[in-house]
């Protein structure tokens, strides 16, 4: 394995409501390597271009959270996995206006379905611990804009869940709000079969349509399986913070 990134930042982390929906703005600075590191919280301003602000599904985190991610927006380094571009955009529910200055963790499986800096055999008997290692975890601050982006790898999947995505948008030490992205199981079974990385293990034996996860939060990227996107605005129902996640092993 690669050197552990883990250097950086503590932050609160959140409790946000989602919204599943088309945002203004594309991925470039990420294919060019421009702004992959936040600067400093922005204020709050300007104007999302949404016109309705549902806020959508809560979701617990999994036992898996690890609490300093490495503030980083490229989680690619040399691992396996095929390019996955994810942009999200962070209102506030009630007045659909961006939310700036706001951490959000991103945290997922690689493709063989194992997490960084955890024991895996707490989830599935057998999967080894990976102490550690941060891959698949990092933290961006949301801009002026409200916007987050990250460029990592499409998750590989574990057999207990259907493969997913984790974040976490900070609002302080004592409140917060937890999502998960579930993937469309069209697209996921494009790249467990088409692209070599995954194709070994093939298709995902839990399936997102028969897991009962919440409609929006089934996301069905963009894109092609060798170069998905993901771009959505996440409503945060500022009234309905909860508790920040439980970091494992605590």
């Amino acid at each position: 394995m690669l050197p552990s990134r883990r250097t950086l930042i503590k932050a609160g982390l959140a409790h946000a409501i989602l919204l599943q929906a088309g945002c203004k703005g594309t991925l470039e600075s990420l294919d060019s390597g421009e702004g992959l590191d936040s600067g400093e919280p922005a204020e709050t301003g300007g104007e999302t271009g949404v016109e309705e602000c549902l806020a959508s599904s809560p979701k617990s985190p999994g036992p898996f959270y690890v609490a300093d991610s490495p503030q980083v927006a490229d989680l690619r380094e040399d691992y396996a996995g095929s390019p996955l571009r994810l942009r999200v955009t962070l209102i506030d529910a009630a007045t659909c206006l961006p939310l700036a200055g706001i951490p959000i963790d991103l945290w997922h499986a690689d493709v063989a379905g194992l997490y960084s800096d955890v024991d895996n055999s707490a989830v599935v008997e057998g999967l080894p611990a990976t102490f550690g290692e941060d891959w698949f975890r990092g933290r961006q601050i949301t801009d002026s804009e409200g916007v987050i982006e990250f460029l990592t790898h499409y998750p590989g999947w574990y057999p207990v869940t259907p493969p997913h995505l984790h974040f976490t948008s900070g609002f302080g030490e004592k409140q917060a709000h937890t999502w998960q992205f579930y993937l469309a199981d069209a697209f996921s079974d494009r790249v467990y079969t088409e692209v070599a990385d995954y194709a070994d293990r093939g298709t995902h034996p839990k399936r997102t349509s028969e897991s009962g996860a919440p409609e929006d939060l089934v996301i069905t990227p963009s894109g092609e399986p060798d170069n998905a996107v993901i771009d959505v605005v996440v409503a945060v129902d500022l009234e309905s913070l909860t508790n920040p996640p439980k970091p494992y092993g605590t």
